[in-house]
This record gives structure tokens, C-alpha cells and sequence, in this order.
């Protein structure tokens, strides 16, 4: 029996981080890379507030959608509005009113 799993979150890290590939040496893979020509997204939060407060500029991805691709295969994803539309602010905004983006995957089920 095959177990079909989607692992989805805030990871607090970009792929470098010890975390991406031991998720991917289990067998998953991240969903926006199969839509992105192999790529994450350029970023999934971008603010301004560093952790002590002060004023630091963080824009990185740390949000992820991971599957296994035995049973799920990605269809299309939730496209990510480029700096000019998140605004000189960045996030949170009056249009986007978290620090992070929403990710969004459509799969198709095998």
C-alpha cells in the first residue's frame, strides 16, 4: 500500500536549510518547482521588521507545498504578485494582509 501525503507550512528556511533536503530525500517534492522551471518562488514573505524590530529588509521564500508524486501530480499553481503589486510597504499590506503569501496548488490524483 502507497501512502499519498502533501506536507504543507511555514518552514522557516529556504532550501539550504538541513530541513528541504531531508524532506526531499524521503521522497517529496516541492509542488512550485514542477510548474517553476525547477525553481522555487523568487519569495513568499518580504517585510521590513526585523525579529528585534528594527527596520530590515527579508525577502526569501520559507513557505512550502511538498507531495508524493506516486498518487499527485501538480496541475497549477497560485501565481505570486511581483513587488510593484505587493507596493513599497511590503507585507503585511492593505492587499495582502499577512507577511506571508498564499500558496496554492491544484493536483491532479492518480
Amino acid at each position: 500500500m502507497h501512502t499519498h501525503m502533501i506536507l504543507a507550512g511555514d518552514f522557516n528556511g529556504d532550501t539550504v536549510e538541513p530541513f528541504y533536503s531531508e524532506i526531499t530525500n524521503y521522497g517529496f517534492r516541492s509542488a512550485y518547482p514542477a510548474m517553476l522551471n525547477n525553481q522555487e518562488p523568487q519569495y513568499t514573505t518580504w517585510k521590513f521588521k526585523g525579529r528585534d524590530g528594527t527596520e530590515k529588509e527579508s525577502c526569501h521564500t520559507i513557505d512550502y507545498i511538498f507531495y508524493t508524486p506516486k498518487g499527485f501530480t501538480p496541475k497549477a499553481i497560485l501565481q505570486f504578485p511581483s513587488k510593484e503589486e505587493i507596493g513599497d510597504n511590503a507585507l503585511p499590506s492593505i492587499n495582502y494582509p499577512s507577511d506571508h503569501l498564499a500558496l496554492e496548488v491544484i493536483f491532479n490524483i492518480q
